[in-house]
This record gives structure tokens, C-alpha cells and sequence, in this order.
């Protein structure tokens, strides 16, 4: 599927599927997506061009400024989403609640993109382990979820070991919170989610699972998570 077809994909429901890569400026973007000599600062209005979403990997290494997100915002035509993650130094703390202060900072910040604002993601740091269940559900139960659609990334090893399982999931039903699937570490399928769950949010990765020799087909792949 060529990038301007995903772009315009219909749901089964006659909504419309927003795909798009992590982020718009990597060495592999300069190299492959834009004219040479292209100006930095055009990128993301080039890049919008072709997808109608991205998902914004730079905030997770700290809270931009309003001035940053307002520029990203005036860069995109009406319809395009951003889906930015949620800043380590909240997440990856060793107390999630620890981390209260930077956390209405970070929302004030991309609350700037208005309606381009489709989803948070939290990522979850790998050594998270079931012990601490009862702390993200308390954390996830004070996120303002009726604002923001906030996306559990359910993808680190820790979530799917013992002492997780329906536990996690109904945390996030009660409260609010979908979850993030990724082919990177699951098939379709491996990781039940419920319907009552928010929307889905697949991220589909180029590099090999470790359940499987090769890379497998995004397109494909990508099935089994559409509803």
C-alpha cells in the first residue's frame, strides 16, 4: 500500500484511518523525503502532504515549549493528528506520582495543538512490574481522560508477564484508557484488548519480532488490529 493510499484507508465503519510514521526528521527522512536542500522548517508542512498523522517521538525526552507546539500546529492543514508521548521524566520515575508537577505542564504545552491533538501516549518503562499495578491504576484514574485520549503503550515485556493479564486491561476500561499494540514483540491476536477499551492504536515496526525470523509484512500485519 502506497502512503497516499493508507492516508485516505476507510475504516470498516466508514471512519477514517490516520497512519503515519514516528516523527518527520530523521536521517532517513532527509535522505529519502524531502528535495535536497529542502529548509528544515518546511519538513513538516512537506511531510503533511502525504500523511494525515504522526506521531511525535521527540516529546519524550522532555516537555516542548508552547511557542515549539504552536509552530507545529500552524504547519499542518485541518485534519492532520499529532500523537505525542508523554515525557520520561514522568513516566519512567520510580514513584508515578513523583512526577505530579511536570505533568500539567506537559498537557498545557500540547493542549496548543487544539483539535490536532489526537492521543498521549504513556510509555511504560520495561522494568515495570506487576508489583506496581496498583500504583499506574491509581496514576491512570487522576488523567483527565474526558480532555485527552491517553493510550497505555502495552508493549514492554513486563506488562504481559505473570500478575498482569485481565488485570491491566480492566484498569485501563475503568479508567479510560486505550492501549497501544505493536507487532514488534506480539502478533494479532496475542494481546486480547476489549472493545470497551478506547480505540486501538497499532504501531506497526519495520524491524523483526522476536517470536519470528523475519520481518513480516506491514500491510499484513497490520490486519488483525483493524475492527
Amino acid at each position: 500500500m502506497t502512503a497516499q493510499q493508507g492516508n485516505k484507508r476507510q475504516g470498516q465503519d466508514g471512519g477514517v484511518a490516520l497512519i503515519g510514521p514516528q516523527g518527520w526528521t530523521g536521517p532517513d527522512w532527509r535522505r529519502l523525503a524531502y528535495p535536497k536542500g529542502f529548509s528544515t522548517s518546511g519538513r513538516l508542512s512537506w511531510y503533511a502532504r502525504v500523511f494525515n498523522a504522526v506521531e511525535v517521538n521527540r516529546t519524550f525526552y522532555g516537555i516542548p515549549s508552547h511557542s515549539t507546539v504552536r509552530t507545529w500546529r500552524g504547519s499542518v492543514p485541518s485534519g492532520f493528528i499529532f500523537a505525542v508521548k508523554m515525557p520520561r521524566q514522568i513516566t519512567h520515575e520510580p514513584d508515578l506520582t513523583s512526577s505530579a508537577p511536570e505533568l500539567p505542564s506537559f498537557l498545557s504545552a500540547v493542549s496548543e495543538l487544539g483539535g490536532s491533538l489526537g492521543a498521549v501516549l504513556i510509555q511504560i518503562p520495561p522494568w515495570f512490574g506487576p508489583d506496581r499495578l496498583p500504583e499506574l491504576s491509581q496514576w491512570m484514574s487522576n488523567l483527565p481522560v474526558s480532555e485527552t485520549r491517553f493510550f497505555l503503550e502495552a508493549c514492554a515485556p513486563a506488562l504481559h508477564g505473570p500478575g498482569y493479564g485481565s488485570g491491566l486491561f480492566e484498569s485501563l476500561e475503568r479508567a479510560g484508557v486505550g492501549a497501544v499494540t505493536t507487532n514488534l514483540i506480539a502478533r494479532p491476536g496475542d494481546i486480547s484488548i476489549s472493545p470497551s477499551l478506547q480505540a486501538g492504536y497499532p504501531r506497526v515496526g519495520q524491524a523483526a519480532s522476536p517470536r519470528r525470523s523475519a520481518p513480516s509484512d506491514d500491510g499484513a500485519a497490520v490486519q488483525g488490529w483493524l475492527l
